[in-house]
């Protein structure tokens, strides 16, 4: 892929943004991520846009959310609340917010609400 992962995740996330949904660009998305494996080498960030991409699309694929969800949760402490509720939002919406990752979601923000003044 000519695409760097920031590149590749913005493609996603600005396709969506404007509701334009492409079942052959989200396919081979979905294909680069999963099958390819680009997944391992996305930062946290990243793998939220990706998320909450295929979360706008409506992508009817439960296991693009089980993968990326899995990745972010190792990384979640590296992320900005707002990336972490993008992270919810995204597995909430599109109905595939598992217990782990609601647990590691719910855990970063105790976390963050504690160490705050």
């Amino acid at each position: 892929s000519d695409f760097d992962n920031f590149d590749f995740s913005q493609l996603l996330w600005s396709l969506a943004k404007v509701w334009w949904r492409d079942d052959a660009l989200f396919t081979e998305a979905s294909l680069e991520l999963l099958e390819r494996g680009r997944y391992r080498t996305m930062c946290a960030q990243d793998l939220g846009c990706v998320l909450w991409a295929f979360a706008m699309v409506q992508w009817p694929e439960p296991r693009i959310f089980e993968v990326l969800a899995r990745a972010a949760r190792t990384q979640i402490h590296t992320l900005n609340p707002l990336d972490v509720g993008n992270i919810a939002w995204s597995l909430g919406t599109s109905g595939q917010l598992d217990k782990d990752t609601a647990l590691v979601i719910a855990e970063y923000v105790l976390q963050r609400d504690m160490a705050m003044p």
